[in-house]
Parts: C-alpha cells; structure tokens; sequence
C-alpha cells in the first residue's frame, strides 16, 4: 500500500503520496473550486517512483454568492468570473488580480520547501488550471532547480509582465509537458497554445499534448502525464 499523509508545506495542508524519500517529488497545484484529494487518487494509481505533494490553495471559491466549493489561490470576483464564462472560453493572459503577488510568494514557498526536502532528488512541479497559471508565472519570475514543468488545461496570465521575461529564455532546457482540450468551454483551446507557445519562447523543451474533451485531466493526459515523468526522471 502506498503511504497517504497529511503534512504541512509552505504553511499550507497538503497531501503526501508515496515515501519522503522516494527517488523523486513532484508537486500539484489543484485548479480553482477543487481541493488536494480530488487529484490525490491519481498519484496511487500512476506507478511512478515520486513522493506526490498535493497542496491547498488558501482562498475559498466561491461559485456563486453563498455556495463555497473548494479552494482557490487567489480570489476571484463571481460577477466578473460569471460575465467572463458567459462570453465563451477564456483567456487569462490580460488579467491580473489584488492578490497574485501573495499567491505568486506562496507557490515559491512552497517550491523551495519541496526542493529542500527532496535534499538533491529531481523535483517537478505543475499545476491544473489555474494551478498551472500559477506554477507558470512563478516559475517564470524566479526559476528553481526543477526537473520539469506539467501544465495542465491552463493559460498565460498577466501576458504584458510575462512577455519581456520570457524573452530572455529564464527556462532554457527545462522539460515541460502541457495539455489542453480541444473543446475545453472554460479556458480557450487557443490560450493553451498560447501556453505553450509562451514556454518555448521561455526556452522550456516543450511536450505538446492536446486532447479531445473539455475542461479536465481525462485518462489520456494522465497517461500521457505518466510516459512524461518516466522519461524526465530518466533524465
């Protein structure tokens, strides 16, 4: 049986699979609404020799005025998320938000506490969604000894800061897998090629995996995801 614990990382709770000192980390940042457990099955099921680090946003989301379902790394207004749905499939790379600096600081946190419990063992990091968004941006501002970057159904966000810094290759090697749904109705197919197309001006050695579906990490991607991660860490 695989060991699942509950620890704390960056201050945050967080859902450990797998031993602490298994041969690799590979840490998850859910999407906006979801918790650490929706995701935490995945890492029993996949077989990959990696300690999974799962941790909880610290906003709640809101879906609706009075209606909380999970967390969030930032805060989201549910009018303008409303507005934003209502015109179709969306596209976050001009959007900023009051409290991204706060998440950007605690995602970094969070990485530089996994990379210093692995002790010199390879570390990816990733996210979906918004989780993706995040690992992004924060990757991309400050990089850190990582093996690899998954970015799953995500877009770019703050484009107009992102740009001149992706301009200067601050992720030249990295492996990075990215995902998105052909017919994803919440974050735009379009905006994943974005995605991927901001990572490589960002030097990342990009791995592109589009899938047919929607908004989501169906069967096919986390297959996808497994072949990916056994190869970086071959690495």
């Amino acid at each position: 049986m695989i060991r699942e614990e509950t620890i704390e990382l960056a201050g945050r709770p967080t859902i450990a699979v797998g031993e602490p000192d298994a041969p690799a980390t590979i840490v998850i940042l859910h999407g906006f609404g979801m918790t650490p457990a929706e995701l935490a099955p995945f890492a029993h099921s996949l077989g990959v020799a990696a300690r999974w680090l799962f941790p909880e946003g610290p906003a709640p989301a809101s879906f609706e005025p009075g209606l909380l379902q999970g967390k969030a790394w930032w805060q989201i207004d549910f009018e303008m998320r409303r507005e934003s749905k209502a015109a179709g499939p969306r596209d976050f790379a001009p959007l900023a938000f009051p409290d991204l600096p706060a998440a950007r600081a605690l995602c970094g946190a969070i990485f530089d506490e996994a990379i210093a419990q692995a002790n010199g063992r390879p570390v990816i990091v990733g996210g979906f969604s918004s989780g993706g968004m995040l690992v992004f941006d924060t990757l991309l501002r400050v990089p850190r000894a990582v093996r690899g970057l998954v970015l799953l159904s995500s877009t770019r966000l703050t484009w107009r800061e992102q740009e001149p810094i992706a301009a200067a290759r601050p992720l030249a090697g990295l492996p990075a897998l990215i995902t998105h749904g052909d017919a994803d109705d919440d974050l735009a197919y379009d905006a994943g090629v974005a995605l991927r197309d901001a990572a490589i001006t960002a030097g990342c050695d990009v791995t592109w995996a589009p899938f047919e579906g929607g908004h989501e990490i169906p069967l096919v991607s986390w297959r996808r995801l497994r072949k990916w991660l056994v190869a970086s860490l071959a690495r």
